[in-house]
């Protein structure tokens, strides 16, 4: 039995079982390319079966994997709460098996019903993204910066990053700690304006003003520690 092992970057948890038996024999690359360099567990012949690939992943691109699945009429059983978080060994896929069936893990066959589950998800994030960037537009108009008069990214680590036209001036605010506050820093862009460091709630109202010099260490590590806060959370 040939079993992979991959690194992973926060997304989409969840396990998918592929019977490629009668599916053309290309298409099990297509469909680990789809998943990228990042795919988790992969165990070749799961459960003593041929042609069955179990993917055990803690993260993976996972709308472009069921639209591949529905598009390709793949044979597949999705397990979304079977993933790396409960820290299988990659030499014994029994482990997943037995998993499995005493946790009576939940499953989707259905194609219809994986385009159904995916799409929810899809809808749920937008949600979170929209309520997320809602109260940095409130943080924004606190701090007397207008949400129309710049660019926001937000970058891996959950950090948004709105950048003023003209000025050139940064406000970058962390994700929100296990207590709803986020860490907000200002970094004027020229030599006289001072760098100025905020906490604000999650209705956008201005907590707590941190003045140097002690204050830079502290926001610093709270500011650090939101964003570990949101990285475990995003893996569970």
């Amino acid at each position: 039995m040939q079993v992979n092992q991959y690194n992973n970057s926060p997304q989409f948890k969840g396990s998918f079982l592929i019977n490629y038996k009668k599916a053309l024999p290309e298409m099990r690359n297509a469909f680990e390319n789809v998943l990228g360099a990042h795919k988790g567990l992969i165990y070749d012949n799961y459960n003593g079966k041929e042609h069955q690939v179990m993917y055990v992943v803690k993260n993976s691109k996972d709308f472009d994997a069921a639209n591949f699945i529905i598009k390709n009429e793949l044979n597949f059983r999705y397990y979304p709460d079977v993933s790396t978080k409960q820290q299988f060994w990659i030499d014994k896929p029994q482990e997943v098996v037995d998993y499995i069936k005493k946790t009576k893990a939940k499953l989707i066959q259905r194609h219809n019903e994986l385009g159904e589950y995916v799409a929810k998800y899809r809808e749920n994030c937008r949600q979170i993204k929209d309520s997320h960037l809602s109260v940095v537009d409130k943080i924004l108009g606190a701090l007397h910066f207008n949400k129309d008069c710049g660019k926001k990214a937000k970058d891996c680590r959950a950090i948004t990053t709105f950048t003023e036209n003209g000025t050139g001036n940064k406000v970058f605010v962390s994700p929100k700690n296990k207590n709803g506050t986020f860490f907000v820093l200002v970094n004027p862009n020229n030599g006289y304006d001072k760098v100025c460091r905020y906490a604000f709630d999650e209705k956008g109202n201005l907590l707590k003003t941190f003045e140097p010099p002690n204050g830079i260490k502290l926001f610093k590590e709270k500011f650090n520690e939101a964003i570990r806060f949101k990285c475990n959370h995003d893996e569970k």
